[in-house]
């Protein structure tokens, strides 16, 4: 449509033009022929001026009609197919996830967390051995027995249980509830929790039998169904054989070391500053 106004203004600009120049041929020859031919010339004007209003007003009729049937958004459609297209810029959704290993699903395992009872002979003998560390400390070490955890929750060794979904033997349990880590394994209750988590994440398939194993130290492990403890080695896996019989047994062969001055698992105690050092012996 733009194109035929732009055709029909053109046409009557020539069409004007074109009459323009015969009018000035038409009065250069009658001014050489006399006053007739004037006369003539003056009785066409008329004609040729509306014939330029005819074209004029035609150009202008046609402008007014066609220009509103011409809507604006088309025309900014017709801009903007012209450009070129431009590539969207690369995100974060748009680039490849990387793989990501799922988690076994015995390492994701949880059961309702239920208080469970003590069994109180148990308490009582737990309690007995701490009561002979704790004495030797405050006498011979105080600065480490100030450094003694303070008892965990009951509720929080039953929520660690259930998100491991396992069991901790009776003697580990009277423990924790005297001592919360420390002596004489590193490891509080969610020390635990989370050095299981990270270790069975680590677990092929075949290693998915240690999952009953839970961790009191670096190394050291306690069997939550045997109650026995033994050490993790990263190629030879768990050794129950030169272990001990129970968590007890620990804390009542430290007491023994302490009262006595005799190794634990080849280290000596010795005493700087108030502070208790298990030295490797020579």
């Amino acid at each position: 449509m733009t194109k035929l106004l732009r055709t029909l203004l053109t046409a009557a600009v020539l069409a004007a033009i074109g009459v323009r120049l015969r009018r000035r041929a038409r009065r250069v020859k009658a001014e050489a022929g006399g006053g007739a031919a004037t006369a003539q010339l003056e009785r066409r004007r008329p004609l040729w001026g509306a014939v330029l209003a005819v074209l004029a007003a035609t150009a202008v009729t046609l402008a007014v009609a066609v220009v509103p049937l011409v809507p604006r958004a088309s025309l900014g459609q017709s801009a903007v197919r012209m450009r070129p297209p431009v590539a969207a810029p690369a995100t974060a959704q748009s680039a490849p996830s990387p793989s990501v290993t799922p988690t076994p699903a015995e390492c994701v395992r949880q059961a309702a967390p239920v208080v469970r009872p003590l069994n109180p002979r148990v308490v009582r003998a737990v309690n007995r051995q701490w009561r002979r560390i704790e004495r030797w400390l405050a006498e011979n070490a105080p600065a480490t027995r100030a450094t003694l955890a303070r008892p965990a929750r009951a509720r929080t060794i039953a929520i660690a249980e259930a998100q491991m979904n396992l069991r901790f033997p009776d003697d580990l349990r009277a423990s924790l509830l005297r001592h919360d880590g420390g002596l004489p394994t590193p490891l509080n209750v969610r020390g635990m929790r989370d050095r299981w988590r990270a270790q069975c994440v680590s677990w092929g398939e075949e290693e998915l039998r240690y999952r009953d194993l839970i961790p009191v130290g670096i190394l050291d492990v306690v069997h939550a169904e045997t109650g026995r403890m033994g050490v993790v080695g990263r190629i030879s896996g768990p050794a129950f054989e030169d272990g001990r019989p129970s968590y007890y047994a620990l804390l009542r062969d430290m007491a023994d070391a302490l009262e006595r001055g005799r190794p634990l698992d080849d280290q000596r105690p010795v005493v700087r500053s108030g502070e208790l050092e298990w030295v490797p012996l020579p």
